[in-house]
């Protein structure tokens, strides 16, 4: 798991798609800060995941879904394409 000075704290995160990913959210969690420490990461998420991102104080930044609105509970900016959120972040997770 990342630490407080990991420099993953310092890359940007956008997530595309914040539906719901079930009971296994918190091992999907995991999955991600695994991968993460490898390479960028494409894999499913939703809003459970990145609340536990900021929560672990991940820097999301950005965030796209079919509903804008369900980006609104969020401290990160909309995006309008996937492309703008990809050329916006270090990092993009998507589901």
């Amino acid at each position: 798991m990342a630490t407080e000075s990991s420099p993953l704290k310092d890359k940007t995160i956008g997530v595309i798609g914040l539906g719901h990913v079930g009971m296994e959210a918190k091992n999907v969690m995991r999955k991600i800060i695994f991968f993460l420490f490898q390479r960028s990461l494409f894999c499913y998420v939703g809003s459970a995941v990145t609340k536990n991102l900021l929560k672990q104080k991940f820097n999301v930044t950005t965030l796209l879904d079919k509903d804008q609105a369900r980006c609104n509970d969020y401290p990160c900016s909309k995006a309008k394409t996937p492309k703008q959120l990809v050329e916006d972040c270090d990092i993009t997770i998507t589901g």
